[in-house]
């Protein structure tokens, strides 16, 4: 859709075969070896990444059911350092989403398993979230290890797929040596969620609507 050079753009697929979204977009990107000494590679990336959000743009305006879309965290493997690639996936992403008329959410997907910390801390570096490191604070550790183990000690009979997930996500949160508080109060906060749509389930409500606040208030 938007190819600026022969080297790199935004390619829209017509053949998506089993694909069950509505669009499939193929963003090529060149590697840092071949851009020219005049250029820096990061540059051109998020030229490349320009071109992807330009063509969603255009999209738009002939289709209004792209509601979201899973972005794969693109160009790991090509020897871009994964810190500023992160930088710039996350700023165009958000910049793009201001600007959008439909979609309300890009998810981020990493196929590069053995990499996962590298992007996850890159992108808690450049959210600027804080830290406690568990091996320097006692008390911290203490209290890491008492929510632990209440966490794990068994006393949710049968709990469904969606709050064990909640649970796990928790646990592995809390068990870094380097604990993210944000990601402790997102991981938090989605359990609460869980567990409070669990409780009105068990009252009969099958499809519990609203916030947490509205389940909170249903509650009591």
């Amino acid at each position: 859709m938007l190819v600026p050079q022969p080297g790199f753009g935004t390619f829209r697929l017509l053949n998506k075969g089993r694909f069950p979204g509505e669009e499939l977009l193929l963003v090529r990107i060149p590697g840092p070896r071949s851009i020219s000494n005049n250029e820096q590679p990061i540059s051109v990336y998020r030229r490349a990444l320009w071109t992807l959000f330009g063509s969603l743009a255009a999209l738009e305006l002939r289709n209004d059911r792209l509601k979201s879309m899973a972005l794969p965290l693109l160009g790991g493997t090509r020897g871009y350092e994964i810190k500023d690639l992160m930088r710039a996936i996350l700023e165009q992403s958000l910049s793009w989403l201001k600007a959008t008329r439909v979609m309300n959410a890009v998810n981020f997907y990493l196929i590069d398993q053995p990499h996962i910390d590298e992007w996850v801390l890159a992108m808690d570096e450049v959210l600027g979230r804080k830290f406690v490191d568990t091996a320097q604070n006692e008390l911290i550790r203490a209290l890491r290890d008492e929510i632990l183990a209440r966490l794990t000690a068994n006393t949710i009979e049968s709990p469904s797929d969606n709050l064990r997930t909640c649970l796990e996500s928790l646990c592995e949160t809390l068990q870094q040596q380097r604990i993210s508080i944000g990601r402790v109060a997102t991981d938090g906060r989605r359990l609460a969620e869980c567990i409070a749509e669990a409780l009105l389930k068990e009252q009969g409500i099958a499809q519990p609507k609203g916030r947490l606040a509205d389940h909170t208030n249903e509650l009591r």
